[in-house]
């Protein structure tokens, strides 16, 4: 699977964006964790907490790597 095309490197204030759903995942905690092949959504890391948002009118809680 090619990896997610980051499109924050090239718009950091990009708020809308097309993408596909490449593979959904059902997780323990109730959760279902989504990889695109392409997002907006700057992911946790550094200390930094992740952008949140909705996709499809669902909301988003967290982005990880």
């Amino acid at each position: 699977m090619p990896p997610t095309e980051r499109l924050y490197y090239q718009d950091s204030h990009l708020i809308e964006f097309e993408a596909l759903v490449t593979d959904k995942t059902d997780r323990v905690s109730g959760w279902t964790a989504v990889t695109l092949d392409r997002t907006a959504f700057y992911p946790t890391g550094g200390g930094q907490p992740s952008d949140t948002g909705t996709l499809n009118g669902e909301q988003v809680l967290e982005c990880i790597r």
